[in-house]
């Protein structure tokens, strides 16, 4: 379902206001995509040409058994995606809804760059304190925790994720050039 939502973003979300963006969470009995992917993605895309979104609204309906809702929401100011969403393979949906503003925050609160930006500073310290008698060029090479966040590597989203990170980071200690290497082999690199 992922991988449809990305590919739902890339065709249809070309077609939206700059200002919107759509959360798509679908509920299934363990289907497969492939069973609603002709008929969700023509139903979607007729909501969208009819202009029929409207921010803090939802849209909830079902494809031959398989249960979704469509939310609206404003573009967040450093948005890139129109189109995102997730799946619950549980059968059933959620009994507590929740208002799109609720789901906002709970994303915010996660602040991944926060997060991304304090482990780095933190490796960084630890491996230039170990590292000071080591005979330059010295680079430091980390793995990223974090792929779970990005799991369509093909939009190349987590690599400006880090290019953006790294922004923020005014002292490299002793290393020349850092590393980010990813699950899917993508490697990120920084001169310092």
């Amino acid at each position: 379902y992922i991988k449809f939502i990305v590919k739902l973003d890339q065709e249809l979300g070309k077609l939206m206001d700059d200002d919107k963006k759509l959360l798509l969470f679908f509920y299934h009995n363990y289907a497969k995509v492939s069973a609603i992917s002709k008929k969700f993605k023509k139903y979607l895309k007729s909501i969208i040409e009819k202009n029929e979104y409207e921010i803090d609204n939802n849209i909830e309906d079902s494809i031959d058994g398989v249960g979704f809702k469509i939310s609206t929401c404003k573009m967040p100011e450093n948005g890139k995606r129109k189109i995102a969403g997730g799946a619950m393979p549980y059968g059933a949906k959620v009994h507590k809804p929740r208002d799109i503003n609720t789901v906002l925050e709970t994303i915010s609160d996660s602040n991944l760059s926060g997060q991304t930006l304090a482990i780095i500073q933190d490796r960084i310290s630890d491996k230039n304190e170990k590292c000071k008698s080591v005979v330059k060029p010295v680079w430091l090479a980390l793995y990223d925790n974090y792929y779970n966040k990005f799991t369509y590597f093909d939009s190349k989203e987590h690599l400006e994720h880090f290019k953006d990170v790294f922004k923020s980071i005014e002292d490299f200690g002793v290393f020349e050039k850092i590393l980010v290497v990813f699950e899917n082999g993508d490697v990120f690199e920084l001169n310092t």
